[in-house]
């Protein structure tokens, strides 16, 4: 497919397999919303790292509907970087030892490092 405006890209993305969007120290309004709106598209699976209450409180003030996300709270802006690449570099460990997505009390009981920052 030749793309020739933004529409097309969207078009082309939709058709693949989501991405992965890790936002570090994702306080603002603007990232937030960039976030949400790929994520309305269908085209990431979003998390943002930062702190939770001000996340949750930028939702609200939009009425972004705040489960679309995965929150990782990290308050300071360079721990919150840290953490947004570890997610980046450990998802494929996190992915293979636990393939039940979701299940941080697995991970825990398993004593598994990434079990902070497991989906």
């Amino acid at each position: 497919m030749d793309i020739k405006k933004l529409d097309d890209v969207l078009t082309v993305l939709k058709t693949r397999e989501k991405k992965r969007l890790v936002a570090a120290y994702a306080n603002d309004d603007h990232t937030i919303e960039a976030v949400y709106n790929a994520i309305q598209e269908g085209i990431v699976e979003g998390t943002l790292v930062g702190d939770e209450a001000t996340i949750k409180e930028v939702c609200a003030r939009h009425n972004f509907d705040v489960s679309k996300f995965r929150i990782v709270q990290e308050a300071d802006e360079n721990k919150a970087g840290a953490v947004a690449v570890s997610l980046i570099n450990k998802h494929r460990q996190v992915y293979a030892c636990h393939p039940q997505q979701g299940n941080r009390t697995y991970a825990r009981s398993k004593g598994c490092p990434f079990a902070r920052i497991c989906i």
